[in-house]
């Protein structure tokens, strides 16, 4: 395997354990700077929110690099980690939990999905091997 196979493997197994880590962490006091993540301003339950997640996939969509995007959705998903343990100290209303819940598990849903084409693709193209 050459550098470059090992330089995509490596990182794909960093995503992967920098989203169980944050789900570990989610049960715990987690700051957005342990996440390194800004604190957000904007919450789910705002009827803004949408731009924020318009913005988000706006930057996913022009950012073509595989690996590159795997990161990017790795720190969304900090992002609505903390977005959602404020949410929980803000309000108690079920449905607007739920929500944001759910669209958090979307979100590592796709981040496992790019994950796994990842590694799919370096051990299926032999010209990512070269």
């Amino acid at each position: 395997m050459n550098s470059f196979c090992k330089k995509l493997i490596f990182y794909c197994l960093l995503i992967a354990a920098m989203a169980i880590f944050s789900l570990a962490l989610a049960e715990e006091d987690v700051t957005a700077q342990d996440l390194g993540v800004a604190t957000p301003n904007i919450l789910p339950d705002n009827k803004f929110y949408f731009l924020k997640e318009w913005q988000r996939n706006l930057k996913l969509g022009f950012t073509f690099n595989p690996v590159k995007k795997a990161e990017l959705r790795q720190t969304i998903l900090n992002e609505k980690l903390i977005e959602l343990k404020k949410l929980s100290e803000k309000t108690q209303d079920p449905e607007t939990l739920k929500k944001a819940t759910e669209n958090y598990q979307k979100g590592l849903e796709k981040l496992n999905s790019q994950i796994q084409k990842i590694k799919d693709t370096v051990q299926t193209n032999p010209k990512v091997n070269q």
